[in-house]
């Protein structure tokens, strides 16, 4: 009885340290850099400014500084909290890719901000994952401004004809 029970105890942290040699982990995959429409973050503290409709480009540095390939990698950004995010899709991911040992890998992503989003402070969430082990995350904390001057024609009529003379106003 105690060899079965000491063989099962041998089998079960086999499997443990099995499973954790090929988790992700921050100390397999670090990110380098991310810049945000060319200027690069600082997480400690900055906000970034943004206008509402513009389009966020997203670039990621990941470098592997552990021992084996990462393979399976994928990288999710996302901004929650938008009131009609079930119609205008504010995340981006990219497809699989592998990381191999001591390279660097750059991958890019887009959200376009809707132009209706509200002036309010939002975080720019990333996740870089596998299809096991641990997710590494980053926020970026990005103040919404609204569009100076802005305005959006969504349909013109003109009456009477489809002409107008300069100087007349269109009714």
């Amino acid at each position: 009885m105690k060899k079965l029970l000491s063989l099962m105890a041998v089998f079960v942290i086999s499997l443990l340290a099995i499973s954790m040699v090929s988790a992700l982990t921050e100390d397999d995959l670090e990110v380098t850099s991310v810049k945000v429409n060319g200027d690069t973050v600082d997480f400690a503290n900055e906000v970034l400014a943004i206008e509402e409709g513009q389009e966020i480009e997203i670039k990621v540095g990941l470098k592997n500084v552990g021992a084996d390939e990462i393979k399976n990698v994928e990288v999710e950004a996302e901004i929650s909290g938008y009131e009609y995010d079930d119609y205008e899709n504010l995340e981006d991911s990219t497809h699989l890719f592998d990381v191999a040992v001591g390279t660097t890998k750059y991958v890019n992503l887009k959200l376009d901000l809707p132009k209706g989003l509200d002036e309010d402070e939002y975080w720019l969430r990333l996740r870089i994952m596998t299809k096991t082990g641990a997710v590494i995350s980053k926020e970026v904390k990005l103040q919404v401004e609204p569009t100076r001057h802005g305005i959006d024609i969504a349909d013109v009529a003109l009456s009477p004809g489809n002409t107008q003379k300069a100087g007349r106003s269109i009714l």
